[in-house]
């Protein structure tokens, strides 16, 4: 898998975050096909009780929330990503404080409670859910991402889909190749439908009355039945 595609009850799971307990700075992009889900969760215990970092989508807004272990801080987005379009998100966050940035809009801060100011990491990185985290009454919302994700960058480390050795993955469950690129060449026309092939192709599956590549070829079905009923004629 290249560019992953989650279904809402799937997930990727990567090696523990390293050299990440006082710095975190991250790059996503990626492809929502619908307005709630867990895109990406880390933490000290499976149980979420103790230091963690999630990203959510919560009513369409990004959420940033993370506890350096003496209370949550929440940073929102104040816009709502673009559904079934791609988007792109910054993280930051140092020790207790953060901000994050959706789509090149004005960044939003905020910061943690308390005074602790480090997060320990010893979970996988789960990237498009949950994973098998349990305690996901912390977040407000405990399902999976749907859609897909194309980059995921950590404190400059590129990660690579595929699982180990071809790429960073540890595991995963649920997961296919994402096809809206391959769509996005085609642009059927006529209220064609684009269906994807396997390998790197999609075709256009036409509606009645319409034929071609891209469905751009009008037929015109009283003629065609006349000659095929004149055909058939002793």
């Amino acid at each position: 898998v290249r560019s992953p595609r989650f279904t809402g009850s799937g997930w990727l799971a990567f090696p523990a975050l390293r050299a990440a307990y006082k710095h975190v700075q991250m790059e996503l992009e990626f492809r929502p096909e619908a307005w709630d889900g867990v895109l990406l969760l880390a933490g000290e215990r499976d149980d979420l009780q103790g230091d963690f970092m999630a990203l959510i989508l919560h009513h369409g807004f990004i959420e940033f929330r993370f506890d350096c272990g003496s209370g949550v801080g929440t940073v929102r987005s104040t816009e709502t990503v673009r559904l079934n379009e791609w988007n792109t998100l910054s993280v930051y966050r140092h020790r207790w404080d953060a901000w994050i940035q959706l789509n090149q809009e004005k960044r939003v801060e905020g910061r943690s409670k308390g005074l602790f100011s480090r997060i320990t990491f010893r979970e996988p990185l789960f990237v498009g859910g949950p994973g098998n985290t349990t305690g996901l009454e912390r977040l407000p919302v405990r399902t999976g991402f749907k859609g897909c994700i194309r980059h995921l960058e950590a404190n400059e480390h590129h990660y690579r889909f595929p699982l180990a050795p071809q790429g960073d993955a540890a595991n995963g469950f649920d997961v296919e190749e994402c096809t809206a690129d391959r769509c996005s060449k085609v642009p059927c026309s006529h209220g064609g439908k684009c269906l994807t092939t396997g390998g790197d192709t999609a075709v256009c599956l036409c509606p009645l009355g319409y034929t071609g590549d891209l469905c751009e070829t009008r037929v015109d079905l009283q003629h065609e039945a006349l000659d095929k009923a004149e055909s058939r004629m002793p």
